[in-house]
């Protein structure tokens, strides 16, 4: 026997909304998308941006003058018209000329016994000036410091009767006190002190060559080379540098007449590298 299938209108209903269903098409489905950004849009941090500056703290050394070091203890205007080997001049161009003595500050350690010596040595020619202005010598001095930290004095006192140099020379690391030595001095420079006092030779040497004596006068004059390049002579050149960082020595070589030797200085071609550094 066949069985009829038997559907009720409520089915019919629900078969008839599913057939509908699956014909039409599907709707869109309504959902929140996420906004795309790009890298410039993301969000800034000062921490993750803001740029992080480092210090780095100074070694530098405070500017220095020489005159925080250096003063003039005593000036005198007086009657001259000599050469002076510290300025340079050959013949001083007027009657008169500055006299000064230095004293070095007590920053230094040694300032107490440099100044000491100074004034034992050269207040007699100051006595002389005040005298009725009684001139007996010049006296001038010369310094600089180079490279913020090397402190050069040189002192030259002139006799004016038979003209004679003589000179004291101090050296410090204002940094450290110390003072300098002669191979210190020549290491700052960049050379040794054998090469300094090599060009010191050359300049005897010259000296002597441009004497332009003859006869029994040769004798006198190779005696007086022969003294004036002795190691114990060489061994009492002193150095210093100038303002514009050049070595100087000072020497004493011996000659044939006037008094038994005489002071010299001579710039070498030697400079201070503190002061290129």
């Amino acid at each position: 026997m066949r069985i009829k299938p038997i559907i009720t209108a409520a089915c019919a209903a629900v078969l008839a909304l599913g057939a509908a269903a699956c014909q039409a098409p599907a709707a869109p489905v309504s959902k929140t998308e996420a906004p795309e950004f790009s890298a410039a849009d993301a969000p800034t941090t000062v921490a993750a941006t803001a740029a992080v500056t480092t210090v780095a703290p100074t070694t530098e050394a405070p500017a220095r003058r020489t005159e925080d070091y250096v003063i003039t203890a005593k000036e005198r205007q007086i009657a001259y018209n000599g050469s002076f080997q510290l300025t340079g001049e050959e013949s001083h161009a007027s009657e008169t000329a500055t006299a000064r003595l230095p004293e070095l500050r007590q920053d230094i350690p040694d300032a107490a016994a440099v100044n000491a010596e100074l004034h034992e040595n050269l207040d007699s020619l100051f006595k002389g000036y005040d005298n009725n202005g009684y001139v007996n010598g010049r006296v001038d001095y010369a310094a600089a410091l180079n490279g913020n930290r090397i402190l050069s004095l040189a002192v030259e006192s002139r006799s004016v009767d038979t003209p004679n140099s003589f000179f004291w020379v101090y050296n410090f690391n204002v940094e450290t006190g110390e003072r300098l030595t002669r191979d210190e001095m020549a290491a700052i420079a960049g050379t040794t002190t054998q090469d300094v006092l090599n060009e010191v030779i050359d300049d005897i040497n010259t000296r002597c060559d441009n004497a332009n004596v003859s006869g029994n006068l040769l004798d006198q004059m190779d005696r007086a080379r022969a003294r004036s390049l002795a190691q114990e002579n060489l061994d009492k050149a002193e150095f210093f540098f100038d303002e514009n960082g050049v070595l100087n020595a000072v020497y004493r070589y011996y000659w044939i007449a006037g008094a038994e030797n005489y002071g010299a200085l001579l710039k070498t071609s030697f400079i201070c590298q503190a002061a290129a550094a």
